[in-house]
């Protein structure tokens, strides 16, 4: 892993934190905040890949974004080359107002740091929190609202809190997976008919102020809790693309 660029990529070179829970917390909040998730390659039907070379060239070297299938597995790489005790977990979203019928889609991240379990999400799209969240139920406060995980029994739920009301993004189990394990929901996302992620452009980033994103040809941007949405024409998308998103069509 070439860590000097990736953390040039991240804005956190020559940068130092207190502690380690400290650092993950800032490597988190610039990830989110600097790596778009974004699913143009599927929809310029280009095969995605997770395996580390293809993900370093694509995200660190190009600027690009992805889906979490790219996104966590690369800061998963990244995590545990600065020696984290960070593995890869399966998770089932929460989609509207059900649980998505196909269990255990969603990579995420689990990371063991100074006797505690946290949850480190930078591929969750447009709820991707910008800090760890323990599986203690300690709430975390984040710029759009607060995160806690919730436990049933063997089963975690990952919960935000807007505007007073609870609501499940996803649950998962503790059970360690491996890259592997991804790959056939790799290819649903990217082919299946009942995959969303194959239907319009979705480009999602987190800001310092609330978050900033691009669904088909809307924009929507949320600023210290207030929401703006507007329709781009088409000569607008490019132009959205380099200024909120960092990204270039042509790349």
């Amino acid at each position: 892993m070439n860590i000097d660029r990736y953390f040039n990529r991240l804005n956190v070179a020559g940068q130092q934190a207190a502690d380690r829970l400290s650092f993950l917390e800032l490597l988190q909040m610039r990830h989110v905040q600097t790596i778009s998730f974004e699913n143009l390659d599927i929809m310029e039907k280009q095969t995605l890949s997770m395996q580390f070379g293809d993900l370093e060239r694509k995200i660190i070297e190009r600027s690009r974004g992805g889906v979490c299938y790219e996104l966590n597995g690369l800061f998963r790489h990244l995590l545990c080359h600065l020696e984290y005790d960070a593995r890869l977990a399966a998770a089932t979203t929460y989609i509207g107002d059900r649980w998505n019928p196909y269990e255990d889609t969603h990579m995420m991240i689990l990371a063991h740091v100074d006797n505690q379990s946290y949850v480190v999400e930078v591929g969750l799209g447009g709820n991707s929190p910008s800090k760890p969240v323990p599986l203690n139920g300690k709430e975390v406060r984040d710029v759009d609202g607060v995160y806690r995980v919730v436990r049933e029994e063997d089963m975690y739920y990952l919960q935000k809190n807007e505007n007073q009301d609870w609501n499940n993004l996803y649950r998962f189990r503790m059970d360690e997976k491996q890259t592997e394990d991804f790959v056939p929901w790799c290819d649903f996302v990217q082919t299946s008919p009942e995959s969303p992620f194959n239907k319009k452009r979705f480009i999602s980033r987190v800001t310092q102020q609330g978050r900033v994103t691009l669904s088909g040809d809307s924009l929507t941007k949320v600023e210290n809790g207030v929401k703006d949405k507007r329709v781009l024409q088409a000569d607008e998308i490019a132009e959205a693309l380099k200024r909120w998103f960092y990204l270039d069509e042509r790349q």
